[in-house]
């Protein structure tokens, strides 16, 4: 009872409110650590009730062969258009031109838009510190220019990482395409679609701060 009341109430909250991006594979990921391990069990459990209750055996087996199809063949189907294809292919390329452009012995500071899903994997791949602008409103030059008096003290070179945010010259610009499953919710997703991803590089010491302080 307790499962069952847990699975229920989790099912039904997020059956009638996922709160989340209208995306199958980002939806999905409500229903993946309660609701469809529940779905299965109650499967495999009504399953095995239902055969455990058929008298011949050739009924049985036809049962539990209908039963296969639906928990293994179909599920196979509905995800074979993608059940090999890797997401963000190409992103990898994109880290390692930053960890070439900083060195050890630098850090990055990026800007908002690419602080939130940039930030680790600089940090993990490059082995820099990394930090990041969080708030929108928040006067980029200046942040940028009081991290990089901070860094600077410390011996540290800053970059910042940015795209049309601030007016810098770049000392690079990284650019790539990269792979991922098509954005759907009213049916499955079944192909890969490209997107581009580009942020430049540049200097702290070159950001205009003539008014931050």
């Amino acid at each position: 009872w307790p499962f069952l009341l847990t699975f229920s109430s989790i099912a039904a909250l997020y059956v009638f409110k996922p709160n989340i991006s209208a995306d199958q594979l980002w939806a999905t990921r409500r229903f993946l650590p309660i609701v469809l391990p529940g779905l299965i069990i109650g499967a495999v459990l009504a399953t095995q009730w239902a055969s455990d209750r058929m008298s011949r055996t050739s009924v049985r087996g036809a049962a539990i062969a209908v039963a296969a199809v639906v928990l293994v063949v179909i599920p196979m189907w509905i995800t074979s258009p993608l059940a090999s294809s890797t997401s963000y292919v190409g992103m990898h390329d994109a880290v390692q031109q930053v960890c070439v452009a900083a060195p050890e012995g630098s850090a990055v500071l990026l800007t908002t838009r690419f602080t939130g899903r940039f930030q680790a994997p600089i940090r993990s791949f490059c082995g820099i510190p990394v930090s990041g602008i969080r708030s929108q409103d928040a006067d980029a030059s200046c942040v940028i220019a009081k991290a990089n008096e901070a860094w600077a003290d410390l011996g540290v070179n800053l970059l910042v990482g940015y795209r049309d945010e601030i007016e810098l010259e770049p000392e690079v610009v990284i650019a790539v395409d990269y792979e991922l499953p098509e954005f759907t919710l009213s049916r499955r997703p079944d192909r890969l679609i490209t997107q581009s991803f580009s942020m430049s590089l540049a200097d702290a010491d070159g950001v205009d701060a003539s008014a931050c302080f």
